[in-house]
């Protein structure tokens, strides 16, 4: 583990939107066959801002600067690990 504390429920949050909101938008762009109501995409901008929200408490953490790095210079977009962080 690149940490050697539990993962916090705000970094747990975080990851868990980011890949909710990450197959949301592959599937916006991609799929012509799939429109969003209102009411999903409310939904979805609730998410983000939550999420957002989680972001700002722990974004000096050292947890965090794991979290940026891992994505910002390792992730190809096929791994689903914060999903798995527990």
């Amino acid at each position: 583990p690149l940490l050697p504390v539990p993962v916090s429920p705000e970094l747990r949050l975080v990851a868990q939107h980011f890949v909710l909101l990450q197959d949301a938008r592959h599937i916006a762009d991609y799929d012509v066959a799939v429109s969003y109501s209102r009411l999903r995409t409310v939904s979805l901008i609730q998410t983000a801002e939550q999420a957002f929200a989680a972001w700002r408490a722990i974004r000096t953490t050292d947890e965090a600067r794991v979290f940026s790095y891992r994505y910002s210079c390792g992730g190809n977009g096929t791994e689903r690990s914060p999903v798995a962080v527990q």
